[in-house]
């Protein structure tokens, strides 16, 4: 019994040492009878351990199935023997791979089990399984990049291509790999490349563009690059990568006919060597030969001299000093005494912090420049008709969005031009849907045939005489105030009704300056213009009857009614301040004045004026009014100026807390301080109006609003030595 006893256990040891992993004997139910696991993974068990396992419960769900008809074939054949690769559970619950041989000694009397032996493949299959992934991955990158990807050992063996280059090549992949290069290209084709293959094999990479011609006769153009593959300092092949650029070259080829078509040519500037290039468009601007040879200086000295050479000189030195680009539209003179618009651009490369390269382009923009000058004239020419006229003008397209709304519609509807631009006409005058205003208006653009009507507005309790004409693009109206007239036939029929009124308006002081203001608008102003009108008849039908003396008399009487009529607008201005609601905003200041400026620009070129101004603030408060108090300030350093005196005037900003102060100061012909006081007084002036123009009204009206604006406004000025304005807005 002892000798069977090592007998057995010899057998045991003999079967356990020729396994790597472990053993497990199997009953003929497939239980567990005995295992022995080795491995840091399955764990060491040495004996048959008092909780039962089968195979069934040890192996995984998915691969049950397979495993389970192994060994069922395996019990019908004693002796016989099966492998097969499956997941079991190790000793912590977990799957892992095993690599099994199954061997039926049942009838065996010293086994009597199904011996399974098994290996531990779990490290060597999940890297499998990895490495598949991560070809698999890399394979579907490269087969949908757009580009055409190969890689040529150094003997230019093709080791791997993907789908695009395959494709192209109208190859499969089992012929491609291991092709030689000068096979796949053929001899023609493979000495076009063969330099390149040379560089890149000595480890140089190489890029250069091939044009191809398809069947139909279109032009295929390719950009190839060869990509070293080095390791250790030896080259053991390279990348090929192949793109289509077809649609790039095509754009390229329509961008040189688009620069052609648009006057437009490129320009370089080289700081290392002072070296200047000009595209062959960039001469033909200038109107050169196209030997002609470019440096800064010539280029520069191209601009018209003054104020536009002055500008490009600052342009070009700001980008090269501190790498600011540039925009702008100026004048030259050509090679050939022709003046031009040209949009110059300039851009610059920097190197180590230093500007190394400065370049641009050059756009010839004369024809369209001299049109936007001409329209910007007639524009501003119409625009000074329709805010001259006392009546309320605005206009709307055929959707009602409001495209003009002159000053007087401001006051008629107390709403800001900036606020109802780009709005619906009935969104602004909401109440008005449905009156006899919206009936009208609607029936004129329907019926394409002018309205004139009269209609009572209840919100502003006034009286309008309306004209509305319609046309392809919409409708314009001009409205009326005919109030007083109107107030003259109630008065007829309804005295009591008049008396009524009136005790209303004389009881709000508001309503009073505000009817004084359409009356000096419309009832002061007309005889005005009657006077000046005959006048100015009497002068050209009787004029050569008359003296000197006759003539000067009418010019007087011309002009005192045209002084006046300045004076009733200016009164009317100076009534309406702090009357009109107008909204708080963000009001950047430095836009204002250059807004200010091109209003000015006239007067500013004829000077030859000066005008600084940096680091101004944004500001909360009236945009309309803010620009009223700089226009004024700005417009009498301008006009107190002495002749002959070049005009310089600052302006700057200082936070004092609750209010930002400001100050314009000029070098103009000063105030005596004993005038400080009255010059901000209304119709106060201390010129006459043949040295200065003006109603004296202006401070009185800047005066007003700064104060409305809740801030102060003083000046301090030596007579002859300029002035400064100083006033505060409340933040």
């Amino acid at each position: 019994m002892r000798q069977k006893t090592i007998e057995n256990y010899k057998l045991f040891r003999k079967l356990i040492d020729n396994s790597y992993s472990g053993i497990y004997l199997l009953n003929e139910s497939f239980e567990i009878i005995y295992r022995r696991l080795l491995t840091e993974e399955l764990g060491v068990v040495e004996a048959s351990s008092k909780q039962k396992h089968s195979i069934k419960t040890l192996t995984h769900p998915d691969d049950l199935e397979k495993v389970i008809a192994l060994l069922s074939e395996i019990i019908k054949s004693p002796g016989n023997s099966s492998a097969c690769v499956f997941r079991s559970k190790n000793h912590t619950g977990d799957f892992i791979w095993l690599r099994c041989t199954f061997s039926n000694m049942l009838n065996d009397p010293e086994v009597n089990a199904i011996v399974c032996n098994f290996l531990d493949i779990n490290k060597d299959k999940l890297e499998h399984e990895n490495i598949t992934k991560s070809e698999n991955f890399i394979r579907t990158i490269t087969d949908n990049l757009p580009a055409l990807i190969a890689y040529w050992n150094a003997d230019l063996v093709c080791m791997f291509a993907n789908k695009p280059y395959l494709e192209w090549f109208e190859m499969a992949a089992g012929k491609m790999i291991g092709i030689n290069k000068l096979e796949l290209l053929g001899q023609k084709e493979f000495d076009l490349h063969r330099a390149h293959i040379e560089e890149v094999l000595n480890g140089i990479p190489q890029r250069f563009e091939r044009t191809f011609y398809k069947p139909t006769g279109d032009k295929l153009f390719t950009l190839t690059q060869y990509l070293p593959d080095e390791h250790a300092g030896v080259i053991k092949g390279f990348y090929s990568l192949i793109y289509d650029v077809t649609e790039v070259k095509k754009l390229e080829i329509l961008l040189n006919k688009a620069t052609k078509l648009a006057r437009m040519g490129s320009w370089e500037f080289i700081l290392k060597d002072n070296s200047m290039f000009w595209s062959d468009s960039a001469k033909e601007i200038h109107e050169v030969e196209p030997d002609f040879q470019p440096t800064m200086e010539t280029c520069i000295d191209f601009y018209k001299d003054g104020k536009d050479r002055e500008l490009i000189k600052a342009k070009i030195k700001s980008l090269i000093e501190y790498g600011e680009p540039f925009n702008e539209d100026l004048r030259i003179l050509t090679f050939n005494g022709n003046y031009k618009w040209i949009r110059v651009i300039g851009e610059s490369e920097f190197v180590n912090f230093k500007c190394a390269r400065a370049y641009g382009s050059f756009q010839d923009i004369n024809t369209q420049k001299i049109s936007e000058i001409e329209t910007l004239k007639a524009y501003e020419e119409k625009n000074i008709i329709l805010e001259s006229i006392g009546d309320a003008f605005f206009a709307v397209d055929r959707n009602w969005i409001i495209s003009y709304w002159n000053k007087t519609s401001e006051n008629v509807f107390f709403k800001n031009r900036d606020e109802v631009l780009g709005r619906n006409l009935w969104e602004i005058l909401s109440d008005d849907v449905g009156s006899k205003s919206y009936n009208e208006y609607h029936r004129a653009l329907e019926t394409n045939r002018a309205s004139h009507f009269e209609d009572y507005y209840i919100l502003f309790n006034k009286w309008y005489e309306i004209s509305a004409y319609p046309s392809t693009s919409g409708l314009s109206v001009y409205l009326k105030d005919v109030t007083i007239r109107k107030l003259s036939d109630l008065k007829l029929k309804s005295l009591n009704d008049s008396l009524q009124i009136k005790s209303r308006a004389l009881a709000m002081s508001n309503a009073e300056l505000e009817q004084f203001a359409f009356v000096a608008s419309h009832d002061l102003q007309e005889p005005l213009r009657m006077v000046a009108s005959f006048m100015t008849l009497l002068d050209q039908k009787y004029g050569n009857l008359l003296d000197a003396k006759g003539k000067q008399y009418i010019q007087f009487a011309v002009d005192g009614a045209k002084r006046m009529r300045n004076i009733i607008l200016d009164l009317l201005d100076f009534s309406r301040i702090g009357r009109t609601s107008e909204n708080n905003e963000d009001v950047d200041v430095t836009h204002i004045i250059e807004d200010i400026l091109v209003l000015f620009r006239k007067q500013i070129d004829e000077q030859n004026a000066q005008i600084i101004f940096k680091c101004l603030p944004i500001i909360k408060s009236a945009k309309v009014q803010v620009r009223q108090v700089f226009q004024n300030l700005i417009g009498n350093a301008l006009k107190y100026q002495q002749n002959f005196t070049q005009p310089k005037i600052e302006v700057s900003a200082e936070d004092i807390g609750v209010h930002w102060k400001f100050a314009i100061k000029d070098n103009g012909i000063g105030i005596d301080p004993e005038h400080f006081e009255k010059i901000f007084t209304i119709f106060q002036r201390l010129h006459n109006h043949t040295e200065y123009t003006g109603t004296g009204m202006g401070l009185a009206i800047t005066k007003k609003i700064v104060e409305s604006l809740g801030g102060d406004i003083w000046v301090h000025s030596s007579e002859g030595e300029g002035s400064t304005f100083y006033f505060t807005i409340s933040k």
